[in-house]
C-alpha cells in the first residue's frame, strides 16, 4: 500500500516535460520540408518580411518554430551575443502573415546589405524538434534578403556626427479616449524611423496587429473606462531627432527614444475609427 502511494505522488509531482516526453510520438517526429521567402526584397526598413516553413509530421501540433536571421525583428527578438531570431508560437492568432507555417518579422536599420537565415527549428507540442543549420540553408539562394542602405544607421567611425535633423509623428489619437474605439497606429515617423507601441496594462486599452506579434503600429482599442498607457519607442539614430509626438498635445520623447502616453478613457461609447 505504502509502494502504491509512493508511485501515485511521484506521478503527480512528474515535470510536465517529463510527461510530455512519454508522450512524445517518436514514431512520427517533425520534419521540416521546405522554406520559403514569400515576400520579396529589396527590403527597406519597416518593411515586412515573411518565411514560409513547410513540416510534416509532430503530435499533435507544431508549437513553435525559430528563424535565427538579423535584421529582421518581432516580439521574439531578443537581440545580444545569441543575435536576433523571428518566431511564431501556437497561441498567436492566425493572419495572412502569420501561422501555418508562416513566420513574418519586420526590417531593422541594417548594417548588412545581404542576410541570410543561419538556423530553422521547429518543435512539436511534445518537445521533439527538427533543425536546418547554415550549411544546409546556404543551398536555397532564394532564402537570401536584399537590404536598402538606411540613413538610421549610426555614423562610421572617424566621421564627425552631423547635427540632428527634427523628426516628428501624428498619432491621430486624442488625449481623451470614449469606449470602443480603435485607432490604426503608424508604423514609421515621418523620416522613417520604425515605432513599436506596446500597453502597459490590458485592462483600460490594447494593441493588437492584423499582421503578427510584435509589429510595428498596430490598432488601439479602448476596453473600459480608466487610464490607457502605452509606451512608445523610436529607433534612435544619429541623424534625426527623438520625434516629436503629436495627438492634441506635443510629446517630446526622452535621449532613449522612448515615452509614456497616457490616455484617459471615460465611459461615453464613441464610433470606431
Amino acid at each position: 500500500m505504502i509502494v502504491k502511494l509512493f508511485i501515485m505522488a511521484l506521478v503527480l509531482f512528474l515535470p510536465l516535460s517529463t510527461l510530455s516526453a512519454a508522450n512524445a510520438d517518436n514514431a512520427n517526429p517533425p520534419k521540416i520540408t521546405s522554406v520559403q521567402q514569400i515576400t520579396s526584397g529589396p527590403y527597406s526598413v519597416g518593411d515586412i518580411v515573411t518565411f514560409k516553413v513547410g513540416y510534416e509530421g509532430g503530435y499533435p501540433g507544431i508549437k513553435r518554430i525559430h528563424i535565427v536571421l538579423g535584421c529582421v525583428w518581432n516580439s521574439y527578438s531578443p537581440g545580444g551575443i545569441i543575435g536576433n531570431f523571428i518566431g511564431w508560437e501556437k497561441q498567436e492568432k492566425i493572419t495572412a502573415y502569420s501561422g501555418n507555417g508562416l513566420v513574418s518579422g519586420y526590417v531593422a536599420p541594417c548594417q548588412q546589405s545581404e542576410v541570410q537565415p543561419s538556423f530553422i527549428e521547429i518543435t512539436d507540442e511534445t518537445g521533439l524538434r527538427a533543425t536546418l543549420n547554415l550549411e544546409e540553408l546556404k543551398l536555397n539562394s532564394s532564402l537570401k534578403l536584399q537590404i536598402n542602405k538606411s540613413d538610421l544607421l549610426p555614423t562610421p567611425i572617424g566621421e564627425i556626427k552631423p547635427t540632428k535633423i527634427p523628426d516628428e509623428v501624428t498619432l491621430g489619437v486624442s488625449s481623451k479616449l470614449g469606449l470602443n474605439q480603435v485607432f490604426a497606429l503608424p508604423r514609421l515617423t515621418k523620416s522613417g524611423a520604425p515605432l513599436s507601441f506596446r500597453t502597459m496594462t490590458k485592462r483600460f486599452c490594447e494593441i493588437d496587429w492584423e499582421t503578427f506579434q510584435g509589429d510595428l503600429g498596430g490598432n488601439l482599442r479602448t476596453l473600459s473606462p480608466g487610464i490607457c498607457a502605452i509606451r512608445v519607442d523610436a529607433s534612435p539614430s544619429d541623424k534625426y531627432e527623438n520625434p516629436t509626438i503629436r495627438t492634441d498635445k506635443i510629446i517630446k520623447t526622452s535621449k532613449s527614444g522612448s515615452v509614456i502616453l497616457n490616455f484617459t478613457v471615460s465611459k461615453t461609447s464613441k464610433s470606431k475609427r
